[in-house]
């Protein structure tokens, strides 16, 4: 799975955004689908081990293409403050039901198919290919993959204020917690595309030298609005100043690097007061 995740790496930095603009959502998807069924056509071909190593990469495609576009449409299309609810939704959907389901069939194809203490391993590929192959002709015939416009806030307002949701913007949607469990925050996009962080601090943030010495960081929920950007592999992010509680926290700009972003896995690259880089590692928690 090592040459999967390098070209799961690889697609999502360099062919993700060209896909989608090329495709668009619906051939996207597609592609994806179809990277899966010629990977199982190998597998069930039981084709030579250099031929299986090499068709990972399929794999890593089919992922990027198909799971993280999937969650990228899904925040293109969400009304304004539900895009957090619709990722838990595709979470649950994928890992939860879709796990279960796949773990008995899986079970089930290989008790069908053993003989003699051995699994007929050909036999048993055929059915995730079949699955597979099916779905994919659903998205090509069925699915259209539009995106509605949005309903503007004002009649006034220029058509030009309107967001586009870039793939970055929505892999970053949802409820994340930091590895060390010392910070929780809900990021999103209102309608308009502006960043909105809610979040749930501790002391121990400012203790390791992750923000600067002098900041002082409410102990309780804040609401945080500020302007983003995206440019190459960083997060630019200027929050404005932020009051709950009586106690304010002073407005502040970050220049994070992003060197890993996936819908379970989000790295902060940060410097301490020392300057020395330091990881900040964040798991989705819905």
């Amino acid at each position: 799975m090592a040459l999967a995740q390098v070209a799961q790496a690889i697609a999502t930095w360099f062919a993700l955004g060209v896909a989608l603009d090329k495709l668009g959502f619906k051939w996207t998807l597609v592609l994806g689908t179809s990277s899966w069924v010629l990977m199982y056509i190998v597998y069930a071909a039981s084709a030579p081990r250099p031929v299986i190593f090499v068709s990972q990469v399929l794999h890593g495609i089919a992922y990027v293409m198909f799971m993280i576009v999937t969650q990228v449409y899904c925040g293109a299309i969400a009304p304004a403050g539900t895009a957090a609810s619709m990722q838990a939704l595709i979470f649950a959907a994928t890992v939860g039901l879709g796990l279960f389901l796949g773990t008995q069939l899986a079970g089930f194809a290989m008790d069908w198919h053993k003989t003699e203490g051995k699994f007929q391993w050909p036999k048993i590929w055929t059915y995730p290919l079949v699955i597979t192959l099916a779905g994919t002709l659903i998205f090509a015939t069925v699915f259209q993959g539009k995106v509605p416009e949005k309903p503007a806030q004002a009649p006034a307002a220029p058509a030009s204020s309107a967001a586009t949701v870039s793939p970055l913007q929505a892999l970053i949607v949802g409820k994340w917690r930091s590895a060390d469990k010392s910070f929780t925050q809900v990021w999103d996009f209102d309608d308009k595309g502006k960043l909105t962080v809610t979040g749930n601090v501790s002391g121990t943030v400012a203790e390791k030298g992750l923000l600067p010495k002098d900041e002082k960081v409410p102990l309780f929920e804040i609401a945080q609005n500020g302007k983003y950007a995206f440019a190459n592999d960083k997060l630019v992010i200027d929050l404005d100043e932020a009051k709950s509680g009586g106690v304010s926290t002073p407005a502040r700009h970050y220049d994070w690097d992003l060197p890993t972003i996936s819908p379970k896995k989000m790295v902060f690259r940060l410097k301490d007061a020392s300057g020395k880089p330091v990881d900040w590692e964040h798991e989705r928690t819905e």
